[in-house]
Order: C-alpha cells, then sequence, then structure tokens
C-alpha cells in the first residue's frame, strides 16, 4: 500500500502544458502537448506511467475577416496506461484521451 492520502493518490501531482505556434502569411499551424503525471492504481498499491497527450491545428485566414480551421484532439490516438488492478479500464476521468477533429469558419 502507498503511504499517501486519498487525494495524492487519486490526482495526478504533476501535470503541463507545452505548445508551439507557427505563423507565415495567411497560413499558421500549432502543436501543443499536455502532460499527466502519475496516479496510484486502483490497488494503491502502485504507480501508472505518466503520460503525454498531443494536439494539432492548422488555419489558413482567407482575408481579414473569415479564417478556416482544422485541428485533432489526441493525434498520436494514444490511450491512458492500462491499471490491471481495475476491470473498467482505466478507473479515473479518461476524457483528455478522446480523439476527435473539428473543422471551424470564423467571421467577423
Amino acid at each position: 500500500m502507498l503511504d499517501l492520502s486519498f487525494s495524492a493518490t487519486t490526482l495526478p501531482r504533476t501535470k503541463g502544458n507545452l505548445g508551439v505556434d507557427w505563423d507565415r502569411n495567411a497560413w499558421g499551424a500549432g502543436l501543443f502537448g499536455n502532460y499527466l503525471g502519475r496516479v496510484a492504481n486502483y490497488n494503491n498499491d502502485a504507480w501508472t506511467q505518466p503520460t503525454w497527450r498531443f494536439n494539432a491545428g492548422t488555419r489558413y485566414d482567407v482575408n481579414d475577416h473569415l479564417r478556416l480551421s482544422l485541428s485533432v484532439n489526441n493525434l498520436l490516438d494514444k490511450m491512458p496506461p492500462k491499471d490491471a488492478t481495475w476491470a473498467n479500464y482505466p478507473y479515473y476521468d479518461t476524457s483528455w484521451f478522446d480523439s476527435a477533429w473539428a473543422a471551424a469558419t470564423t467571421c467577423s
């Protein structure tokens, strides 16, 4: 058993974000990484592995009032680390691992 409080084992102690943007004339792109530190497994006797999730996007400014964009969340379609001590893989919130893409038009 890990000798820690409940919140110290179920909430990651470390989280982080890292991003880079690029712009050239009417085009732009970005790559963003989200880091989630380790959390205790369900049995509270070991740690899961920390993990990264990457998102990317691109955009094109048609004119001063119209922008087209495309973004992809969870670019590498990476799933959270497995916890063999819990049958309902995994037992913690995994919403930030969902893969998705979106297209948008912005008009001002």
